[in-house]
């Protein structure tokens, strides 16, 4: 028997404050930041923690019943099974940090961002809502790896947009990458000076060895076109992470 438990949602108590976006010193503007206070966010702590062992105990029952059938290890099929018997938490998006969520939180499935709701999205690496006005806006980003991005100096990420690249379809075909769905969310964010949640992937000595890390939020600072890796045109996103945060020790992820 799978696990299907109902979390309780109360009303809860929050306030909405004005924050300074810096960056490099330089005044961006201001930003709204509702947050849980008190004793309510530590009850999210304990919903998010829940959800994540309920998703891991079903998990491993689907994978359990795979083997049994002789039908190989655990495959992406069985974490969007188990994540469809698991009660999601935190599943309206929301631009900012997610209540529950420290910096520095990793987890050990891609289904898992989904279940938390730091990352509503099961493939795509860019997650983004549709304001009213039909604005799009990136409320947070994978850097997975299937894409040539750049992690720089001084909490620089740079970031290739979504589409035309075929290790991440599967599918041979090329195409140039749009200006559209998430990273035109992307250029929004950049517009609208809206931080974006970053999540990075680290990949151990083998292909079944990872981690999802939580890093924080970062500001898009600019984007352009270029000539990608398969000869298409692509887009690339200056991310700057916003000071202040917890810096987090890389190197114990890596290991």
């Amino acid at each position: 028997m799978y696990h299907v438990r109902r979390i309780q949602r109360d009303k809860e108590p929050k306030c909405n404050i004005e924050k300074k976006v810096l960056l490099d010193g330089k005044f961006l503007g201001y930003r709204t930041e509702t947050f849980v206070t008190g004793p309510e966010w530590s009850l999210r702590r304990k919903r998010v923690k829940e959800a994540l062992k309920v998703f891991r105990e079903n998990l491993n029952k689907i994978s359990g019943e795979r083997r049994k059938k002789h039908q190989g290890e655990s495959h992406w099929s069985d974490h969007l099974k188990a994540a469809k018997l698991t009660q999601c938490v935190n599943e309206n998006k929301q631009f900012g940090h997610i209540p529950g969520i420290r910096i520095g939180d990793s987890f050990l499935y891609r289904a898992e961002l989904k279940i938390i709701g730091l990352h509503c999205q099961f493939l795509n690496g860019i997650d983004y809502i549709k304001l009213p006005n039909g604005k799009t806006l990136a409320t947070s980003i994978v850097d997975s790896g299937r894409y040539a991005n750049d992690v720089g100096p001084s909490h620089t990420l740079i970031y290739c947009g979504h589409g035309g690249n075929p290790n991440a379809t599967g599918k041979g075909k090329l195409n140039d990458q749009k200006l559209e769905f998430g990273n035109l969310a992307l250029k929004g964010s950049m517009e609208e000076k809206v931080p974006v949640r970053v999540i990075r992937k680290f990949q151990g000595k083998n292909s079944q060895d990872y981690k999802y890390v939580y890093d924080g939020l970062y500001v898009v600072d600019t984007f352009w076109q270029e000539r990608g890796e398969f000869g298409k045109l692509i887009f690339k996103f200056l991310l700057k992470r916003i000071p202040g945060q917890l810096e987090l020790n890389w190197g114990k992820f890596l290991n």
